[in-house]
């Protein structure tokens, strides 16, 4: 283990350390050690300061964003200048032309979040419009990561000797359940009347599926877990599947739930061993942290798993409140960051990272799972043709590939289906992932 030794003043210790172990986290050996006593300062590795020394290796001058208790948004346009280097060169040093560590930890701690104004309801959402990411033209650009790798040069070059793990490009399907069939259940009547409403609106392609499941034995349109299965690699790492397991049905959302309530064990006995079961917290359990603790042990009893790891219902991601509730009743990953509006980067990363309590100045247990792609994304919100949605991915999986980061994207069930205009998009899943394995992409 290397100790490299850095000056800072103490204001920005807790948040510089947590940006420092992310930015080499795993990757190398490092050992950081901050000190703001002046006989460090000629000494000092890395100088984030405003406080100029000779013999540093590499020197940041501050912002406000590492300031313990700071909650601001004012950002450094020269952030956004990614065609451009971010570090210049002097004699053997190195100075950072903006305050790199700080808006990392922006992005990372979601500060952003913080100062949004409250929205009221159960899908209390962050929109990609409202992110300086957005607005900067750069959702698509994993800029934390590129952020990352630029840093690791920069060590490489002042420390030749240093020994840099390199990082893969990775990919990885995930789904959420929220409905598990589209006619099973629903009664021979409900179904008859299904089938008159649907011929009455000349919903062609709806009657003849209905019809098929009811008098010839045709599969429910819903039921399509196995082709997202037969994408991953299940034997090897079971595909993640967060399934909506509500204990109540106070929002009409959480109602469809129901239905895997009902058909937990036959649902289990079909795909038990192929998944890696994960819970979709409910809406009713977002303020409701004893809903939450019921909706996990329920999961955690029909599935015979102790369950980790969750994504929110409709990604309604309250930070910190969400996270706060996870973190007490022993989730330990979370996959909710992202956008449900747009495709790209919530988090300016990839990568996952341990989320950093603001309030208390502490990073916590909770790895954070970034994921930059959902099926509804792309079709409700952006409105985009399978086509033109599949040349977005492309391009931003392009962008993935060149900072090797991780690509990680969500496909619902229902989606595979040929309801709700779906059928278009029978192929996409599969699309991205042939053009994620594809190294010359």
């Amino acid at each position: 283990m290397k100790e490299l030794r850095v000056f800072a003043e103490k204001k920005y210790h807790q948040r510089l350390k947590y940006v420092l172990d992310f930015l080499t986290g795993k990757l190398t050996e490092i050992k950081w050690k901050i000190s703001d006593s002046p006989a460090e300062l000629p000494n000092a590795f890395l100088v984030y300061s405003e406080k100029i020394s000779t013999q540093a290796c590499i020197r940041i001058t501050p912002g406000h964003f590492l300031e313990k208790g700071f909650l601001g948004s004012t950002i450094d346009p020269r952030f956004s200048q990614i065609d451009k280097g971010i570090w210049e060169k002097n004699r053997e040093s190195y100075t950072c032309t903006f305050d790199m560590p700080g808006h990392v930890f922006f992005f990372l701690s979601r500060m952003e979040e913080y100062n949004r104004d409250v929205v009221s309801g159960p899908q209390n959402r962050f929109s990609a419009k409202e992110s300086v990411l957005y607005q900067s033209g750069l959702i698509d650009f994993p800029i934390v990561d590129f952020w990352q790798n630029s840093f690791l040069e920069v060590l490489k070059k002042v420390m030749p000797d240093l020994k840099v793990q390199e990082k893969d490009f990775q990919w990885e399907l995930t789904c959420d359940v929220d409905l598990l069939f589209a006619f099973k259940g629903k009664g021979l009547l409900r179904n008859l009347a299904g089938l008159s409403r649907d011929l009455f609106f000349l919903k062609i392609k709806e009657f003849a599926l209905r019809w098929n499941w009811l008098f010839s034995g045709g599969e429910d349109p819903f039921d399509q877990l196995g082709k997202l299965i037969e994408l991953t690699n299940s034997e090897v790492t079971p595909l993640k599947t967060f399934i909506l397991c509500p204990s109540s049905g106070d929002f009409q959302e959480d109602r469809t739930g129901f239905q895997f309530l009902k058909n937990h064990h036959d649902f289990f006995s079909k795909y038990g061993d192929l998944i890696k079961p994960g819970l979709h917290p409910s809406l009713g359990s977002n303020l409701n942290l004893d809903r939450l603790f019921q909706e996990k042990k329920q999961l955690e009893k029909f599935s015979g798993c102790q369950i980790k790891q969750s994504r929110q219902h409709y990604l309604a991601l309250d930070i910190p409140t969400t996270y706060y509730n996870l973190l007490a009743v022993g989730i330990e990953e979370d996959y909710s960051m992202a956008f449900h509006d747009h495709i790209g980067f919530r988090a300016g990363t990839s990568l996952p990272f341990f989320w950093y309590d603001i309030e208390n100045e502490v990073p916590t247990k909770l790895k954070v799972q970034p994921f930059c792609l959902m099926d509804v994304s792309l079709k409700k919100y952006m409105r985009l043709s399978p086509d033109r949605a599949l040349e977005q991915a492309k391009k931003m999986i392009e962008n993935l590939k060149a900072v090797n980061g991780n690509f990680l994207y969500l496909w619902h069930n229902s989606s595979l289906s040929d309801l709700d205009g779906w059928s278009a998009w029978s192929s996409f899943p599969s699309d991205l992932s042939d053009f994620a394995k594809n190294d010359k992409s």
